[in-house]
């Protein structure tokens, strides 16, 4: 078991938060084919607006003075996570540049509008919390600090009165699916993919 502690991140903690970030995205790109990563991807920016954000959280596990992991956390207020993945927007942000996405989604925000009053919703709005990432230094698994990570992101999420929690998870990634389903995730969705 890990002497492992958990805080949420800081301005300061952004150079070695970005570190372990880049290695994480490394480890789920080598399993999913779709992901290629932009060279010219700012880490440090992407931590830095994270832990600015309102909406969201980043937890560290930290042990002697070293950050060993981290969970980011997200808050989703307003339509189910039904209606936004049917409306196509979680496929917006993979084909498009960040200036792009926001002209797009900001031209899509006023039509919606528009229409909005006079739409009856396919469902109740509710807040959802995502776990958008959790990641722990390979020589620190398998020590609890990932059931740690995610007790302390849990209590956060039920804080914010999330009604649901959801995450992604590569199906390649049989250790990841295991600790999800020890921890009461179960399957939801299934995302599949094929070369044309």
């Amino acid at each position: 078991m890990s002497s492992a502690k958990v805080r949420e991140a800081c301005l300061d903690d952004l150079d070695a938060l970005s570190t372990l970030f880049k290695a994480h995205i490394e480890e789920q790109a080598r399993w999913n084919p779709l992901f290629q990563l932009n060279p010219e991807f700012s880490f440090i920016a992407f931590v830095r607006n994270h832990i600015m954000s309102g909406s969201q959280m980043i937890l560290l596990a930290h042990d002697n003075g070293e950050i060993i992991g981290f969970v980011r956390l997200n808050i989703q207020k307003g339509e189910s996570l039904l209606e936004f993945r049917e409306s196509g927007g979680d496929r917006l942000f993979r084909r498009l540049s960040p200036g792009a996405a926001l002209r797009k989604i900001l031209a899509w925000l006023k039509a919606f509008i528009k229409k909005i009053d006079s739409l009856p919703r396919m469902s109740q709005p509710m807040v959802i919390g995502y776990i958008a990432d959790i990641f722990i230094v390979p020589d620190h698994r398998k020590q609890g600090v990932g059931q740690l990570l995610l007790s302390h992101g849990i209590d956060w999420l039920r804080r914010q009165d999330v009604e649901w929690i959801y995450l992604q998870v590569q199906a390649e990634n049989q250790a990841g699916i295991k600790f999800w389903q020890k921890n009461q995730f179960k399957p939801s969705n299934l995302f599949m993919i094929r070369k044309p």
